[in-house]
């Protein structure tokens, strides 16, 4: 009789569900056991190709490059990262810009020639002006060319004239380009003409011009159903102008995301005033490596966005930041669907209130105290949330870098994973218990210390991490700060602290990953698993 595992390997179907749930590396060990296999994991396979990580082997291997080449209709999802030349020209066969002259794509678009989504006939099997018509999301960074550049091949590569595109890319909603050099505008505005169905895009940098907000209503004519713009790392003053010009001239609540990266406010950039228009319908904002925001602003998101369900500030190295826990419980959030929160709070002077007992509290540090009480409600109330990560500043005055040069994570965000005492009114503060109902909590990411010898410390101790283990069983990462007496990176001697090798025990899939408390500013030591994004 025919083993169990011999019918399942001859059920596509079947063979395909595995094939979903391996890692690339894994699935292309099988690909290569049979033909059979191979031929029905392939659509999984390629998929989603990222040549910049999963698949750099491919373009140093003629064989898989062209097999991929064949089989581009399969792709769905393509990541590029052309910063070498004998990569790149790999990369051009598959999707290249070059040189043409083109035709505006509507009245609204500049009529100077730019440069057009073209398909280079290299092999007749893929010489065709309706490649890759499949593909849904596209992710290229171009660090070593430059627009208008030459870009003279070698090789085949130019055997025959490029042939424009002719058929749009209706499937793409995805588009992510970021770029070290300007672009011209009508470079762009040729380029989005092929992705009629585009949803999401980042501006790149362009070169500058002068009406933004014609820009801005020949970008939404082109893309009419975009609903998730960014801009990224590699930004400047005119990408922003762009993108603020596309908020304004949007259909009130149609923007669902919004990421800025580096982003300082500044009197012409307020971002209250174009987002105010899409509150309603906002579900996401990022704001990585920011520098300086007003806390108004950070209110108004908060306390206005009802759908919101990611709000993410990270700090930039030269920060000015200074948003304080009475800030963010002025009023109750807007809300309660949040699923993942990054907040960088100052907490005031770390010397007082020392938190450990309530009977040292002067009607000053009640106050503080009451204040982090209403924040640990709240935050207990987003029921949905699964990742929360809370950055704490410390006040200039109090941390004096050149005589104290601890880094911020020495210092315990208060109360946040002890258990307050109830019972006892002169026993230990803690707001552990106010976070109960995160059911849903996989990431918690922080200040966390687990000694008392801070003057912001607190008593680390069974009872919280098995509260932790109890109503959090969906945790998969939880950050703590640690002595380095008990930090041994080659040793990995957490054994040493009783608690978390019992919470770890207890919940073997989560990613302990520990801080060293130290002077030094040492890196962040992963003693297990990899981290979490």
């Amino acid at each position: 009789m025919e083993s169990a595992s011999s019918r399942f390997f001859k059920l596509p179907e079947l063979i395909s569900l595995l094939a979903s749930l391996l890692s690339k590396n894994d699935l292309s060990i099988l690909m290569r056991t049979s033909q059979q296999l191979h031929a029905a994991c392939q659509p999984t396979f390629l998929r989603e190709i990222d040549l910049v990580q999963n698949h750099k082997a491919l373009c140093n291997n003629k064989d898989g490059f062209y097999a991929l080449v064949r089989n581009a209709e399969l792709v769905q999802a393509l990541t590029l990262n052309p910063k070498s030349g004998t990569q790149y020209y790999a990369y051009a066969s598959i999707l290249d810009v070059r040189q043409d002259t083109y035709k505006e794509p509507s009245k609204s678009t500049p009529s100077s020639p730019g440069h057009v989504i073209v398909s280079t006939p290299r092999r007749t099997f893929y010489s065709n002006s309706n490649f890759l018509y499949q593909l849904r999301t596209l992710s290229i960074q171009i660090y070593s060319l430059r627009a208008g550049a030459d870009r003279t091949t070698t090789g085949t590569l130019d055997e025959e004239p490029p042939t424009p595109r002719q058929k749009p890319l209706h499937r793409l909603t995805d588009f992510t380009m970021a770029t070290d050099c300007h672009l011209r505008l009508s470079d762009l505005l040729a380029i989005l003409d092929h992705c009629p169905e585009l949803e999401s895009m980042n501006i790149p940098m362009i070169q500058p011009f002068g009406d933004k907000e014609q820009a801005a209503t020949t970008i939404l004519d082109l893309c009419p159903n975009l609903r998730n713009l960014s801009l990224h790392e590699h930004s400047d003053t005119v990408s922003e102008q762009v993108l603020f010009a596309i908020l304004k001239i949007m259909p009130k609540d149609t923007l669902h995301s919004f990421s800025f990266s580096l982003y300082r406010e500044r009197h012409y950039n307020s971002l209250v005033v174009p987002l105010g228009r899409h509150f309603d319908s906002l579900r996401s904002i990022r704001l990585i490596e920011c520098t300086w925001i007003r806390p108004e602003q950070v209110q108004a998101i908060l306390f206005t966005c009802s759908v919101l369900e990611v709000f993410v500030i990270t700090e930039a190295n030269d920060h000015e930041l200074n948003i304080t826990v009475g800030d963010l419980v002025a009023e109750r959030w807007a809300s309660i669907e949040i699923v993942e929160l990054a907040l960088v709070v100052n907490i005031g002077a770390i010397e007082s209130p020392r938190y450990q007992r309530r009977k040292d509290f002067t009607e000053e540090e009640r106050e503080q105290v009451l204040l982090f009480e209403k924040f640990f409600r709240q935050l207990g109330s987003l029921t949905a949330l699964r990742v929360l990560c809370l950055s704490m500043l410390v006040s200039a005055d109090v941390l004096d870098m050149e005589s104290n040069p601890l880094a911020f994570r020495d210092y315990t965000f208060p109360g946040l994973l002890v258990l307050g005492d109830d019972v006892d009114p002169e026993g230990r503060w803690g707001c552990l218990q106010e976070l109960a109902g995160l059911k849903n909590l996989e990431v918690v990411r922080g200040s966390f210390n687990t000694e008392a010898w801070l003057p912001a410390g607190y008593e680390f101790e069974k009872q919280d991490v098995e509260y932790m283990a109890a109503h959090w069983p969906r945790l998969r990462l939880i950050e703590f700060v640690l002595p380095l007496h008990f930090v041994d990176t080659e040793l990995d001697n957490l054994a040493s602290h009783p608690y978390i090798m019992w919470l770890r025990n207890q919940l073997p899939q989560v990613k302990i990953v520990v801080v060293r408390d130290s002077t030094s500013n040492e890196s962040v030591d992963q003693i297990k698993g990899v981290d979490y994004d």
